[in-house]
C-alpha cells in the first residue's frame, strides 16, 4: 500500500542538497578539517575520503573508509547552521521542528554490513539508519527526527562508525538530502500531473515529421483543503522564498523523492474554508528542479 505524500524545505546551501557534485578536487584521502562542500568536514584522523563515479543520481559521489582504531563515532560530519543552510528556513513560527533524513549508500562488503550508519542529530536527541551491504547499487536510507528546537541548536548528519571489529570499513553514498518540518499532504480529487515534454516537430513535403525530443521536465498541480493554520503558513512563507522543497509521492518508496518549487503566482494559501474558521483552502503549483531527479 501507498504511503504518505509528504512536502518539506530542503536544508543546505545548494539546489540538489549535499550530492558532492559542488565539491572542488581538493578534498582528498590526505584531507582533514572542514571540505571544500561548504561544511562536511572530517572528524577523525582515521577516516579517508575521496570521489566514486558509480554514483546514485549525481555526478559523483564519496567513498568513506574508517580504519580499525577509529575513535569517534562520526567519521564525516555535515552541520546546517552555516550561512544560508539551517535556521534561516526554519519557519519563524514554528518552535519545534521535525527533520527527515534521505541519503542513498552502501557498504562494500557483506562483512562490513552495518558498520556504517547514517546519523541526524538535534537538540531532540539522535536517530540513526544503518548502511547496508550492497554489491553495485546505492540503497536509500531514511531517519526521522522530531522535536528540534529553534534555540537548542542546529541539527547535522553524520556518516558514523557504529562498531569497531578490528578491521576498516568502506563506504560510499551520494545524494544526502535533509527535509525540515514537512507535512503530509492530502490533495484533493482535481490533483494532476502537468510534466510537459520539450520538443519540436518539423513538417516536409510528402507529410513526413520529423520530432525532436530537448527534455522533460516536471509539474504537478495539488488543489488543497483542510489546512491547519501551521501548515498553511508553511507553504507561504516556502512559496514567498523560493526554497528549495522536496515533494514526496510515496513515503514508503525514497525513490519517489522530487526536488521543486512552489510557483504559484500569487499566494497558494489564502482562503479560509466555509464553515471552518480555523481551517484553509489553497492549490499549489509544483515544478522541477533541473530534470527533477534526485531520485531515479
Amino acid at each position: 500500500m501507498p504511503g504518505l505524500w509528504t512536502l518539506g524545505c530542503v536544508l543546505g546551501r545548494y539546489d540538489l542538497a549535499q550530492s558532492f557534485d559542488v565539491a572542488s578536487a581538493s578534498l582528498t584521502a590526505a584531507d582533514s578539517g572542514t571540505s571544500a562542500v561548504n561544511s562536511w568536514a572530517k572528524n577523525i584522523a582515521q577516516t579517508s575520503l575521496d570521489y566514486f563515479t558509480a554514483v546514485h543520481s549525481s555526478a559523483q559521489g564519496l567513498r568513506v573508509f574508517t580504519n580499525s582504531s577509529a575513535a569517534s563515532v562520526h567519521a564525516l560530519l555535515y552541520q546546517y547552521g552555516q550561512a544560508n543552510d539551517g535556521h534561516e528556513r526554519w519557519f519563524p513560527d514554528v518552535r519545534t521542528h521535525r527533520a527527515r533524513l534521505t541519503a542513498w549508500a552502501r557498504m562494500d562488503t557483506a562483512a562490513t554490513s552495518g558498520n556504517h550508519r547514517l546519523t541526524l542529530v538535534g537538540s531532540a536527541g539522535t536517530g540513526t539508519g544503518v548502511i547496508p551491504f550492497h554489491a553495485t547499487a546505492l540503497q536509500p536510507v531514511t531517519v526521522d527526527l522530531t522535536g528540534i528546537t529553534s534555540g537548542g541548536g542546529f541539527p547535522h548528519v553524520a556518516v558514523s562508525r557504529h562498531v569497531n571489529p578490528g578491521s576498516g570499513a568502506t563506504s560510499y553514498i551520494d545524494d544526502v538530502l535533509l527535509q525540515s518540518d514537512w507535512i503530509q499532504l492530502n490533495p484533493e480529487i482535481g490533483f494532476a500531473d502537468e510534466s510537459p515534454m520539450l520538443f519540436e516537430s518539423a513538417g516536409a513535403l510528402g507529410g513526413r515529421r520529423d520530432f525532436y525530443r530537448w527534455g522533460r521536465t516536471f509539474a504537478w498541480q495539488v488543489p488543497l483543503k483542510y489546512l491547519s493554520d501551521s501548515d498553511a503558513g508553511l507553504l507561504t512563507f516556502w512559496w514567498r522564498n523560493q526554497f528549495t522543497i522536496a515533494l514526496t509521492l510515496d513515503t514508503s518508496d525514497a525513490a519517489t523523492v522530487q526536488l521543486c518549487r512552489v510557483v504559484n503566482d500569487d499566494n497558494p494559501v489564502r482562503k479560509r474554508m466555509r464553515p471552518y474558521g480555523n481551517l484553509w483552502e489553497g492549490g499549489l503549483r509544483l515544478e522541477s528542479l533541473h530534470d527533477g531527479r534526485l531520485a531515479q
